[in-house]
């Protein structure tokens, strides 16, 4: 039986972070959470995410800091970035830097459900082609 992905959260609203890590726990995902991207970092560092969850404005940082990190890790992570505030620019720059899907708040548990499948499938993959690549 496969692993259970586990998925890290990164938001600075208390109330999101408990919302959304709660909706995960429901659908049988592993949660680690963060508030801060210092935080998320060094969660980072001690285990592998199959996907990030992050806000894009965070008080020290953002969640485009916590992307270019993630990318420079070379671990297969997929990122979906979401923010309430929809700038078409930093939609753009979140695809360009490698994030797997940016999504508007209020961000509904269909909405979540949906790009967490997605990018499962996608790093599944990914992997998939990789073992091959290497046999």
């Amino acid at each position: 039986m496969a692993e259970t992905p586990h998925i890290l959260v990164l938001d600075d609203d208390p109330i999101v972070l408990k919302s959304l890590s709660e909706f995960l726990r429901l659908e049988h995902y592993k949660v680690s959470t963060a508030n801060t991207v210092e935080k998320a970092l060094g969660l980072l560092e001690k285990d592998h995410f199959r996907a990030i969850l992050a806000d894009v404005r965070l008080p020290e940082g953002s969640g485009f800091d916590l992307l270019e990190r993630v990318k420079k890790t070379g671990r297969p992570s997929a990122v979906i970035l979401f923010t309430g505030y929809g700038i078409i620019e930093d939609a753009v720059r979140a695809i360009k830097m490698g994030a797997f899907d940016y999504v508007t708040k209020p961000i509904s548990d269909a909405e979540v459900k949906l790009a967490i499948e997605r990018a499962l499938q996608q790093q599944e993959l990914l992997e998939e082609n990789s073992d091959c690549a290497n046999s």
